[in-house]
């Protein structure tokens, strides 16, 4: 029977003979490849033989928690690394973090929300100049369009003001669960 994947992605971490650059998971991936999986699988509609294997469940809640009070011990002074004045520039700080560096998002930003400092000014200024000015974080077209929905949609919305639920969050455009738990977990 195979090891828990926990405990096989430690060991595996730790020994010597690992192969530089890839993960604990991916190596213990590769490791089990022709075994019995390990994951649990799940249904992804009633009725369907079809099976989704959920990485989420990997580790239990309690396993998760533990790991959580172990990263806080052992980083206590962790912060947000972007720079931010308000829940709104947060927000959009962290769509603009897509594939690039938060170093490189925070030259963007100050021009970013000097030019438009709310919501309403961003969800009504011009694509063009929202392109331009973002264009060194990288996937700008697809990141100008995005920040303006976001800001389109808590004008409609919220009244401008970033929600503070995971549930009125994921409403936004663009805005997934992962944005969303960045947003709300700083």
């Amino acid at each position: 029977m195979a090891k828990a994947p926990q405990k096989a992605a430690k060991e595996i971490s730790s020994s010597k003979g690992a192969a530089k650059g890839k993960s604990a998971a991916k190596k213990v991936k590769a490791r089990e490849k022709g075994k019995s999986r390990t994951l649990p699988a799940r249904r992804t509609r009633e009725g369907s033989g079809k099976k989704n294997h959920a990485l989420s469940h990997l580790v239990s809640y309690e396993t998760a928690q533990e790991i959580m009070a172990l990263l806080c011990r052992r980083y206590p002074d962790a912060e947000c690394e972007l720079a931010y004045e308000s829940p709104f520039q947060l927000l959009i700080a962290v769509i603009l973090s897509a594939q690039t560096t938060d170093a490189q998002v925070n030259k963007v930003t100050p021009r970013l929300f000097k030019r438009f400092p709310t919501a309403q000014a961003l969800a009504n200024g011009s694509l063009d100049e929202i392109k331009e000015i973002i264009r060194p974080t990288g996937y700008y077209n697809a990141k100008a369009t995005s920040i303006q929905n976001a800001a389109r949609g808590l004008v409609e919305k919220f009244a401008g003001q970033v929600p503070k639920t995971l549930e009125e969050l994921t409403t936004l455009p663009g805005i997934g669960r992962k944005t969303a738990n960045v947003v709300l977990g700083v």
